[in-house]
């Protein structure tokens, strides 16, 4: 996912922001309230991995940046640069 938002980032094609919205959304499903809440590490549901939950919230977060006019992110009003409002 984060692939996908770095090569929309460089080419501003918004179908590559699009699969990257697509496969977190896939991954949503796989989130729970066992131990405390978040993504088990495999379709098996052995063991919760904090190196899938990190990628999840931070993909999560990138993709919120990617919101034209979210306050206080690259989006946001005033911002300049890749992933900013002015850049999409």
């Amino acid at each position: 996912m984060v692939a996908w938002i770095k090569a929309y980032d460089l080419t501003r094609d918004r179908r590559y922001l699009g699969q990257a919205r697509d496969i977190f959304e896939a991954m949503t499903d796989g989130w729970d309230s066992t131990c405390g809440g978040g993504l088990w590490w495999s379709t098996s549901a052995t063991y919760k991995n904090a190196i899938a939950n990190e990628l999840f919230l931070t993909v999560a977060a990138e993709l919120h940046n990617r919101r034209p006019g979210t306050p206080g992110t690259r989006a946001g009003p005033g911002a300049s640069g890749p992933g900013s409002a002015r850049a999409l």
